[in-house]
């Protein structure tokens, strides 16, 4: 089993970080400067079913609600991207998003249109803040349940479903009893009352409180992966096969699938930019999971390894202008060599003009000293270079060779209508002369110019 490198840095939500001890993680942390996400964002091509797709993958401080939420689309078409594109600006996902919403206006009954272009606007408000997070506050008493949002509204919105996999066992009753009744944002509340310690039981208010305290606090310590078994079984129950949602977990915003009765999260870190790792199974609450490709066979560690997002920018933009200028150069050579070829031989058609592919993401390539061809390589070449020399001489002489009959041809009907016409005038004689002068001219260029080549 290869196990995932750590979670990417979530934009901000109103959950814990799953790195501390959970109850420790519930009191209000500090504050402290966020770095400021990126504008854009690498594209990666997958395999998906039978067909080539486009993915956004996430960088270290990249918003991943807009992210898990435009894959989902792009995978079930939804949103397309221009299939060179290698780099998407967040102001053109939002665009994108706004084009849907608006294609998929409903028509008809005044009311349910009002709705709808209310829920649009809702969802423009809130676009702006996808660049950074939104605000969740999970509900244990079911996979979905969230407290609703203007923001959670945006899920909604394009019909995407949202889920989450930390929930209580019933089969622990004390703990169902308490954890399945609350928010979040309730939990919060006792948590800090169990890690100050100030559990009362004086009264019986009290005792039931410094109890339901008690009862989270030992639960979030025990669970502290945003996850539990009973979580993933009811994944497996609430989800239909080969249905794409989206999963929060550990304050992150993964897209998740049910593929032949197997949870799979899409792969979406930038560092599986270049590696064939498209899926993370998702069977245990432990991170050991196992990296599919597109066609979801298992790739060994090799083909998965995670490559730090800083290291793609260690990549120039000359090394990008350079490697699209040398296939440009390389198209126009190819070109150049087929209307050389076409001349030759004589042919009248036209020949096909190659165009220069549109440059993509320079892959990083380790470093290789340039060294002199071998002497065998030359010769090669050498030999190549006369063979094609003697072959271009052999369809000359073969033009050749067809042109004299008839020329000859020619020549012999016209000393058959003279001989035939012995009145004809002076003048009409020179100027079949001066034709066939002329003929004789324009072969004798054509064997200059062919010597010349």
């Amino acid at each position: 089993a290869v196990v995932s490198p750590s979670q990417p840095v979530a934009a901000t939500v109103a959950a814990p970080a799953a790195s501390a001890s959970p109850a420790a993680s519930a009191a209000p942390a500090p504050a402290r400067a966020v770095p400021e996400p990126t504008d854009e964002y690498y594209v990666k091509c997958i395999h998906w079913r039978n067909s080539t797709r486009q993915i956004i993958t996430q960088n270290l401080n990249g918003p991943c609600p807009l992210v898990a939420l435009c894959n989902v689309l792009l995978l079930r078409g939804n949103i397309s991207l221009h299939r060179d594109i290698g780099v998407v600006t967040f102001s053109h996902l939002i665009q994108l998003l706004s084009e849907c919403l608006f294609d998929r206006r409903p028509q008809g009954v005044p009311e349910v249109v009002a709705a709808y272009e209310s829920t649009v606007q809702s969802c423009i408000e809130v676009f702006p803040s996808l660049q950074r997070g939104l605000d969740v506050n999970v509900k244990f008493s079911g996979v979905d349940g969230f407290e609703f949002t203007k923001e959670l509204s945006v899920f909604d919105a394009f019909n995407v479903p949202l889920y989450h996999g930390w929930l209580p066992d019933p089969q622990d009753p004390v703990t169902y009893s308490v954890l399945s009744q609350l928010g979040y944002n309730q939990m919060v509340e006792l948590v800090a009352l169990y890690n100050g310690g100030d559990l009362d039981d004086e009264t019986p208010a009290a005792a039931a409180q410094s109890h339901k305290a008690l009862v989270v606090g030992q639960w979030m310590d025990a669970n502290p992966s945003q996850l539990t078994y009973h979580g993933i079984a009811e994944l497996h129950r609430g989800l239909r096969e080969e249905e794409l949602c989206v999963l929060f977990r550990n304050n992150h915003f993964h897209v998740l699938l049910k593929h032949k009765n197997e949870l799979l999260l899409l792969a979406t870190d930038q560092g599986f930019l270049h590696t064939a790792a498209v899926w993370e199974t998702l069977g245990n609450v432990d991170n050991d999971s196992v990296f599919l490709d597109g066609n979801f066979r298992t790739i060994n560690s090799q083909s998965a390894v995670y490559i730090p997002p800083e290291s793609h920018h260690a990549t120039s933009a000359a090394d990008g202008v350079d490697a699209a200028q040398m296939e440009r150069d390389r198209q126009l050579a190819l070109t150049l060599q087929h209307e050389e070829n076409a001349s030759t031989a004589g042919n009248q058609t036209m020949p096909a003009v190659v165009r220069p592919t549109p440059a993509r993401l320079p892959q990083p390539q380790p470093a290789q000293q340039s060294q002199p061809p071998p002497a065998a390589k030359q010769l090669s070449d050498l030999e190549l270079a006369k063979a094609l020399q003697r072959e271009e001489d052999e369809a000359f002489r073969r033009m050749q060779a067809q042109a004299q009959p008839h020329q000859q041809q020619q020549h012999q009907q016209q000393q058959h209508q003279q001989q035939q016409q012995p009145n004809q005038t002076l003048r009409e004689r020179q100027a079949e002369e001066r034709w066939l002068q002329q003929q004789r001219e324009a072969q004798l260029r054509y064997e200059q110019q062919h010597q010349q080549r």
